[in-house]
């Protein structure tokens, strides 16, 4: 994706734009990491998943995460929201439209970080 600002182009690849939304995902608490399946279980990703869709509007953000048990899923899903927003408006040009999360699933303290 590209803006023009008068004197030539800036582009932006996808991935810088993935990389953006997984940090500012990742700085908010209460989100999980590193939850690997136990004897056959199977796994949950390490890392939140992002789709980007582009329009003339802006930028539709899509996030699947893992969350900790002892947080607040509507409270958790805002911080994650506002940061997402604030970290691509602000290090882009993009106007972020909508940001929507996916709880995939709950990780409780004893299982977190397992490997």
């Amino acid at each position: 994706m590209n803006k023009n600002e008068g004197k030539g182009n800036v582009y932006y690849s996808r991935s810088i734009l993935n990389n953006i939304i997984l940090l500012a995902v990742e700085e908010v608490e209460g989100v999980a990491f590193k939850q690997k399946g136990q004897g056959g279980k199977r796994s949950v990703s390490s890392r939140p998943e992002v789709k980007i869709d582009f329009c003339k509007e802006g930028v539709f953000v899509d996030v699947s995460v893992v969350v900790k048990n002892d947080c607040s899923v509507p409270d958790l899903s805002f911080r994650i929201q506002e940061n997402v927003k604030r970290a691509v408006e602000s290090m882009t040009e993009f106007k972020v439209v909508e940001v929507n999360i996916a709880v995939l699933d709950v990780v409780f303290e004893e299982d977190e970080g397992k490997e």
